[in-house]
């Protein structure tokens, strides 16, 4: 009776079989549209930001935008989704980097 109760653990350990490892896929972000402002924040060489685009409570960085937009003050219309953050120079908390799905 011993020997069963000493086993017992034993044989629950190998009777359990491996979890395969999966990775749950993240819910898609919702993409938000908005009326952004093109911006120049300074040559990226020299610690600036580049071209972002500028709204009432961000700056985002995207670099998908199309030359034709690219002209300092522009107002365009934007659908986006965020990325995660963005360096921008000297900043330590870098810009709202995205994926522009549309730009007007």
């Amino acid at each position: 009776m011993k020997t069963a109760v000493r086993l017992l653990p034993l044989l629950v350990f190998l009777s359990c079989g491996k979890e395969e490892n999966t990775l749950v896929p993240k819910e898609e972000a919702a993409s938000i549209t908005a009326l952004a402002t093109v911006r120049y924040y300074g040559s990226v060489a020299a610690d600036g930001c580049g071209w972002v685009l500028a709204l009432d409570s961000a700056t985002l960085s995207a670099e998908e935008v199309p030359p034709i937009y690219l002209i300092d003050g522009n107002k365009v219309n934007i659908t986006f989704k965020e990325k995660g953050t963005a360096p921008c120079g000297m900043n330590p908390n870098g810009l709202i980097d995205i994926h522009l799905l549309e730009i007007r």
